[in-house]
């Protein structure tokens, strides 16, 4: 059910903040060149809690590749980048369901950018938590017994 869940909130994110295109700034030149967004990696993913336990999530990889790069040249065109740098720190944001307590999503959005090609991009990562109230926010911890 849980799994369920997260495929259809994943899809209906990915589906619903693409836009055709953006505009980027190329670190080499400071121009404005045009970029095509491309979605290239989506699927659920487990993760081990402290405690040991295994948490299933949702990963989004969104990538803002220059029109002007050549990614074949850079060894990236298959989405495979090898020279990442990280551009700042992660954004955690809840999003709170209808009624408390109940299950809400943690969203926690990591930027970071290519050397080899300029491609820019950024990893969305969904987990279900059971949440008790809408004052909680970000990434605070609460009860997750009922996620195993």
């Amino acid at each position: 059910m849980k799994k369920k869940i997260l495929t259809l909130l994943l899809t209906v994110t990915a589906l619903g903040v693409i836009p055709f295109s953006v505009y980027a700034s190329d670190t080499d030149t400071n121009q404005t060149n045009e970029c095509k967004e491309v979605i290239t990696n989506q699927k659920i993913i487990n993760e081990k809690n402290a405690d040991g336990t295994i948490t299933q999530a949702g990963l989004v990889t969104f990538e803002y590749q220059p029109i002007s790069s050549d990614l074949k040249a850079g060894g990236c065109s298959t989405g495979h980048h090898t020279n990442i740098v990280s551009n700042g720190t992660p954004d955690t944001t809840r999003i709170h369901g209808k009624t408390h307590p109940g299950y809400c999503q943690v969203k926690t959005t990591t930027y970071w950018r290519c050397k080899n090609c300029n491609t820019t991009g950024h990893d969305d990562k969904y987990t279900l938590v059971w949440c008790t109230n809408t004052d909680i926010s970000g990434d605070e911890s609460g009860d997750t017994s009922d996620l195993q």
